[in-house]
């Protein structure tokens, strides 16, 4: 757990010169926040990627391409520049964690490709074809 220091509510502790109150003198309350490192995972890592490529099973629609594995219900997205400029790279990857944050998955690693029919897909229609895929194609392990 990360810590964060802010000055407590209220204006003692303030002088004339406008000087915030010292730590020592308890003029501050300690919150704790979850660190980053504290949230689940819900990205694959560079090593869950090559664990992914010699194990998983890819299937292609008309809007994008994925790999399934097993998992814990986790999005890879790669859009290299051969798909277009990095407005519509970009686009794609929103769209793509939309759709998936949208529906309950099964526990399954997920690794999404574009296909240069998606630059004019819609949301539904990335969701409705990952669904597809999904559902239709899961693994047998």
């Amino acid at each position: 757990m990360a810590k964060i220091v802010r000055p407590r509510a209220g204006r003692e502790g303030i002088g004339v010169t406008g000087a915030a109150p010292a730590a020592s003198a308890g003029g501050f309350d300690h919150v704790d926040v979850p660190s980053r490192g504290d949230a689940p995972r819900q990205r694959l890592t560079r090593r869950d990627f090559e664990a992914l490529k010699g194990r998983s099973r890819r299937f292609a629609g008309s809007f994008l391409c994925i790999d399934i594995g097993s998992g814990s219900a986790r999005l890879g997205i790669t859009a290299s520049r051969k798909y277009g400029s990095a407005v519509e790279r970009n686009r794609f990857k929103r769209l793509v964690r939309e759709a998936f944050r949208r529906n309950q998955w099964p526990s399954i690693d997920l690794h999404v490709v574009p296909r240069q029919k998606a630059k004019q897909a819609k949301l539904i229609d990335i969701e409705t074809e990952l669904k597809q895929l999904v559902h239709a194609q899961r693994p047998s392990a």
